[in-house]
């Protein structure tokens, strides 16, 4: 088909697509449900065939898309392809995202990935040619985050250890600098678990931004869902006060929907009104996609509040504790945090369990508003 800078703007797909661009050869445009669009090229480098992710719409042009795919199908040889030609770790880790964590992972592993790799290994080793990148800095890397960040620090040599396995099988290095170092961060579960006062106070907090991340954040403590399950949620999901997920939306894998009880409905109306987008419930900033991040707005509520340190999925773990408190039946609650179910479940019990799930979130609802009229 041929590819025009309109049709763009406004193709939608419900799974993973890829169109051919008959103005240029090689030339293919990648579209996922989320929205991205990516540009790819694919030509023969001797005798092999070879794929490559170029750029993303709109940050490249679709005439500079076309004239990059000319170039490349012409030379049939793509900028690092050639061992010791000192591919940077930035040009290495863009590859490793776009030709293999984009296609593979779910929208939450890729977001938590892109994160550790802006935040941390993208400043540290950027500049770094890749097949230069040494054990000790690594190493130096994550152990100078392993008291502070334990868990970061861990996936930090996790990371770096896959994208270099992808590397070697893609014979762009010859070893892994990451690999056998053992994880430098000593991790222990969480038991903080919020109590009344706090809950209320946190939840004002968050009205009292008025900001699309504060009103998200007060649907995550009404909801019991994962800090990151909502955030590319679209009013197309919204059905009644049935808010639906795919299963590529969620941590286990699973179908999911969350009940917005009255409180939390009323939360996604009054979004409607002070931050109205076509398509996402939770607009970024920018008004083009859906919030990417909530932590500055929890960092800084938590400063202001003064509490004991507590963490945006806290509130998670004090919705299962507090709900078994106050009665919620446990199979309930367990519905409702859509943790992995077992196989013979997923096998033999298709559909959620809806009632269970209204009624925990009804009746969890009520209790926030309680305390909310008892908290000083």
């Amino acid at each position: 088909m041929r590819i025009t800078h309109k049709w763009l703007q406004g193709i939608r797909v419900d799974a993973n697509r890829e169109f051919s661009d008959d103005m240029t050869r090689g030339l293919f445009v990648r579209v996922s449900p989320t929205g991205r669009k990516a540009f790819e090229v694919r030509y023969k480098d001797g005798s092999k065939r070879r794929r490559r992710t170029i750029g993303r719409y709109p940050d490249m042009s679709l005439a500079q898309a076309r004239e990059e795919a000319r170039q490349l199908v012409g030379s049939g040889v793509h900028r690092g392809d050639v061992r010791g030609s000192r591919l940077m770790f930035r040009d290495l880790a863009q590859r490793w995202m776009s030709e293999h964590c984009e296609r593979r992972c779910r929208p939450l592993t890729i977001v938590a990935r892109r994160c550790t790799l802006n935040r941390h290994l993208l400043p540290a080793f950027g500049d770094i040619p890749a097949d230069a990148l040494s054990r000790a800095q690594v190493k130096a890397l994550a152990y100078g985050l392993a008291d502070e960040m334990p868990t970061r620090a861990n996936s930090l040599v996790e990371l770096v250890s896959t994208i270099y396995n992808w590397a070697l099988a893609e014979e762009l290095v010859d070893r892994n600098p990451a690999a056998r170092i053992r994880p430098p961060g000593i991790t222990r579960p969480r038991d903080r678990v919020l109590s009344d006062a706090e809950l209320a106070a946190i939840y004002r907090a968050f009205g009292a931004e008025t900001t699309v991340v504060g009103i998200y954040l007060q649907i995550v403590l009404l909801t019991g869902s994962r800090p990151g399950e909502l955030r590319s949620a679209r009013w197309s999901d919204l059905d009644g006060h049935w808010l639906h997920r795919s299963a590529d939306e969620m941590k286990a894998g699973n179908k999911h929907a969350f009940y917005l009880a009255p409180r939390a409905k009323r939360l996604v109306d009054f979004l409607a009104t002070i931050a109205p987008h076509p398509t996402y419930i939770f607009p970024g900033k920018a008004g083009r996609s859906h919030m990417r991040t909530y932590q500055k707005t929890a960092d800084r509520i938590r400063r202001q509040l003064g509490l004991p340190h507590w963490t945006p999925h806290d509130l998670r773990r004090t919705f299962r504790t507090r709900g078994r408190q106050i009665g919620i039946p446990v199979d309930a609650l367990e519905a409702v945090m859509a943790h992995s179910r077992g196989l013979i479940t997923r096998t033999y019990e298709a559909d959620l369990p809806y009632p269970e799930i209204q009624d925990a979130l009804v009746r969890w609802d009520a209790h926030i508003t309680q305390i909310l009229d008892e908290a000083p």
